[in-house]
């Protein structure tokens, strides 16, 4: 009986995706669970997204919560907002161009039923398609971390540190864990990885080798985007600087950082270099008030400086 099942809710996030967002939700639609809570967002998309979504509710009459917006909101933003009126147990995240597999919540749903309390996450590989929704050779976790022999459970904090390599399509969450930390984090531009270190600390992870999605690769990918490299690095500064306390994130801190420099993109966060203190050099230079360029150019002077001293000494020894 459906009353019987725990309520698991679909936040279904589009923004440009007119092409694909039938086929998503398609993949909700069918899929083999029965007590499912459709939440539809459309955050401002610029195509006609919106008509084709209004047209799929209209014509499958399935069930579920539509919101546009008329600005705006970006990603995180707009997750906190379902998760403030979803009503599941169990919740996942899903952009409107990729497709979940029509047994995925029933399998991740029974799993939950046999884990531990501590576990607040169920994540599994994705296969990989274009735009076609045809399959690419290789899936989403061999190629984002192509070394990695044995796909761990349990805690999985400190490999999480390393990179990120789940695919957030995949992942079934507990809705409470995620309430409990108070949810995505606004001040970034994609969702998953924040939260998943945030959750890491604190709960474990489960890895399913049910492949439970498809993930697409296309042009329009947020990580395709002009803008993605300088976001990206600002994005890598917020959320490694909230586990600094880390050895792994400090090493990556001090590349980040130097990045960041290098790119003029530093200043909001001067406050931060300068106490986790991790780059001598950079922070003497932002102390002076010197760009990237100014700073190699008093380098370079000093260590030119350095070594004609270094030549007069020799010449008043011989």
């Amino acid at each position: 009986m459906k009353n019987d099942l725990p309520l698991v809710s679909v936040i279904a996030v589009c923004y440009n995706h007119a092409k694909f967002v039938t086929e998503t939700l398609d993949s909700v639609k069918n899929q083999t669970y029965a007590n499912i809570e459709l939440i539809i967002m459309d955050d401002c998309s610029t195509d006609n997204s919106v008509e084709v979504i209004q047209q799929w509710v209209k014509e499958t009459n399935y069930p579920c919560q539509f919101i546009a917006h008329q600005d705006n909101q970006g990603l995180c933003k707009t997750l906190n907002e379902a998760l403030n009126f979803i009503k599941g147990e169990y919740y996942q995240g899903l952009a409107c161009d990729d497709i979940i597999i029509k047994e995925k919540i029933e399998t991740q749903v029974n799993l939950f039923k046999k884990l531990d309390n501590d576990y607040a996450v169920i994540y599994s590989d994705a296969y990989l398609m274009n735009n076609k929704s045809e399959l690419y050779y290789g899936n989403f976790i061999q190629r984002h971390k192509p070394k990695m022999l044995e796909i761990p459970s349990g805690d999985i904090y400190e490999e999480l540190l390393l990179s990120n390599y789940i695919p957030a399509m995949s992942v079934l969450i507990k809705t409470d864990s995620v309430k409990n930390i108070e949810g995505y984090d606004e001040n970034l531009t994609y969702e998953d990885y924040d939260l998943w270190l945030r959750l890491a600390k604190t709960f474990k992870f489960y890895f399913s080798d049910y492949k439970s999605c498809k993930y697409r690769i296309h042009d329009n990918n947020m990580h395709s985007s002009s803008n993605f490299k300088k976001s990206a690095l600002i994005n890598s500064f917020i959320i490694y600087n909230k586990h600094s306390d880390k050895e792994i994130s400090k090493h990556k801190l001090k590349n980040i950082i130097n990045n960041l420099y290098k790119n003029d993109l530093h200043y909001q966060f001067k406050d931060d270099v300068l106490r986790l203190a991790l780059t001598p050099r950079i922070i003497k230079c932002i102390k002076s008030n010197l760009n990237y360029k100014q700073c190699q150019r008093k380098i370079m002077l000093e260590k030119i400086s350095k070594k004609m001293k270094l030549n007069i000494k020799q010449i008043f020894n011989l």
